[in-house]
């Protein structure tokens, strides 16, 4: 059984829509990356608004903070989902799976729950045995299909709803976890 298997190495983050899940995963990409920690993956960031409706959403490479829009408020049907930025998402994963220390995946929602969206990647990417950590955000109505599907110990789970004074000792089983990996250089 792999270290991702038992829950070891897969730490998630959860909280109801708007209690900072993508505020923290970028506060500990950014870190990640003054600390010397090689990060990979990517966070889905709010994009433009109109009113008090975000119209848009990033998919962002936390490697180089790169981005492309995955959904677009269409004003009719709700969110409209772009399929080549999940292809995108896809590919992120898998090449920064050789070389990153801490795979993010912001976010797994219903679409992931019921195995569309980002799961594929995830899911084909957990099939490799990585050695990397994976920090994930967790929408809370899909909670726990994810504590199941990925066997995530309850001691790496943060609730930003109700567990806020414990961010920094999350913050720091998460950082001790990473000092103990290695991987393969990065290839220039």
């Amino acid at each position: 059984m792999s270290a991702i298997e038992d829950g070891q190495r897969f730490f998630g983050v959860t909280g109801r829509p708007g209690t900072g899940k993508t505020t923290l995963l970028e506060r500990i990409a950014r870190h990640a990356a003054t600390a010397g920690i090689r990060c990979g993956g990517f966070l889905q960031l709010r994009g433009t608004k109109q009113g008090e409706r975000v119209s848009e959403y990033l998919l962002t490479h936390t490697t180089d903070f790169s981005s492309i829009t995955i959904a677009r408020y269409d004003g009719n049907h709700g969110y409209v989902y772009n399929e080549s930025a999940f292809a995108k998402a896809r590919r992120w994963l898998h090449e920064d799976a050789h070389c990153a220390q801490l795979l993010i995946v912001d976010e797994l929602g219903v679409l992931e729950a019921d195995g569309r969206g980002h799961a594929p990647a995830l899911d084909s990417l957990l099939e490799h045995h990585v050695e990397a950590v994976v920090l994930a955000g967790l929408r809370k109505q899909a909670l726990q299909t994810f504590v199941d599907r990925y066997s995530i110990r309850r001691d790496r789970l943060i609730d930003l709803d109700t567990d806020t004074a414990r961010t920094d000792v999350f913050i720091n089983v998460l950082f001790a976890e990473l000092r103990l990996i290695s991987v393969q250089p990065i290839r220039e």
